[in-house]
């Protein structure tokens, strides 16, 4: 089986120091205002693809890019580490990934909205990076589109395990809308958590396999048996 976590609102906040880093790094770089930024299941790409087009720029290059997230990352990781940081690891994440890890039968990564430097500063902060399979997982760097990133997952889970997950293998754990959608996306279930600000009958009307308000609410039996 195959377990795809998202991150902010999942696993963790950062009780807006990641916006807001990421805000700042984009009114530097485009010298302006910015319109309004929906971070909430977003990728980093798709967010700077948005900014380019409303300021009428032609899309970033990778060179442009990759500097851009290094900004965004060093403010990131000034915020996290200073005194007034107030994000947290949610309650019972580190117990069930390290609970699924010890049961055996899964493999889990990461499927985010965050470009794989800032998912490597935020997971690192609580030291959790080591606790997943980074190299099969997908980021917000892959693709502007969300939808695109489980077949990007897949194809590198496959490259490091030989196996080839079947969507009904496959178990996303995310917080919003676009969680679910890109497990749909794939043929895969998800798992839908409250706590990043969505509501349970929200995301079960998305077509969620199951909401819960907490971690702690999973056993790893459940999660292991959703494979059908």
């Amino acid at each position: 089986m195959l377990i795809l976590w998202d991150i902010d609102g999942t696993l963790l906040n950062t009780n807006g120091t990641g916006p807001d880093a990421f805000r700042q790094t984009a009114r530097e770089y485009f010298k302006s205002d910015l319109p309004e930024l929906r971070f909430g299941g977003a990728t980093d790409s798709g967010l700077l693809r948005q900014l380019t087009d409303h300021f009428g720029r032609d899309p970033l290059s990778s060179e442009e890019f990759d500097e851009f997230i290094g900004s965004y990352v060093n403010r990131l990781k000034v915020g996290m580490n200073h005194e007034d940081f107030t994000g947290t690891l949610f309650p019972g994440a580190l117990e069930l990934l390290r609970r699924v890890e010890q049961a055996g039968g899964a493999h889990q990564s990461l499927l985010t909205g965050n470009a794989k430097l800032g998912a490597e500063a935020k997971l690192d902060h609580y030291d959790i990076w080591h606790e997943l399979d980074h190299a099969s997982g997908a980021y917000g760097d892959d693709h502007h589109d969300r939808n695109e990133l489980g077949p990007i997952a897949l194809a590198r889970s496959f490259a490091r395990t030989g196996r080839q997950f079947a969507g009904e293998e496959v178990l996303v754990i995310g917080d919003t809308a676009r969680d679910v959608q890109c497990a749909a996306a794939i043929g895969a279930r998800c798992l839908a958590v409250t706590s990043g600000g969505v509501d349970g009958h929200t995301l079960k009307q998305e077509g969620a396999w199951r909401v819960c308000d907490d971690l702690n609410e999973v056993s790893v039996g459940e999660l292991l048996g959703s494979g059908g």
